[in-house]
């Protein structure tokens, strides 16, 4: 057993529930109301995983299930996050902003450091 390949298969499977709970707010914020079904998505099983986790508040969701296994997943509306969830969403999001906006930044101070010495 490889752990260090495990830990790497792991960890890119957690690269999806961001954007699954992605999805998940921009569902929420597309139509407040109604009961919506999000089983066709292919997001069902992570959304499932992040429930289990608890990352994703259950009361905003209905599990149909027939002779006990999950066929439809639903979302009823409501914020979707707990508290958990929300602080995971939040630090992903800083994350993902950070691998944007950092090369970014080091690359203007670059230019800023290169004109400054070619005119001065």
């Amino acid at each position: 057993m490889n752990f260090k390949q495990e830990l790497r298969e792991m960890q890119k499977h957690r690269e999806l529930y961001f954007p699954a709970m992605n999805r998940l707010l921009g569902l929420k914020n597309d139509d407040p109301g109604g009961r919506k079904d999000i089983t066709l998505g292919g997001d069902m099983m992570i959304l499932l995983e992040l429930l289990d986790i608890g990352y994703l508040n259950p009361e905003a969701f209905y599990i149909k299930r027939t002779f006990g296994e999950i066929n439809n997943l639903y979302y009823l509306g409501g914020y979707p996050f707990t508290e958990s969830g929300e602080a995971y969403f939040h630090l992903n999001l800083m994350k993902r902003r950070r691998r944007i906006y950092g090369p970014l930044l080091a690359l203007l101070l670059a230019a800023a450091v290169l004109v400054y010495y070619l005119f001065m």
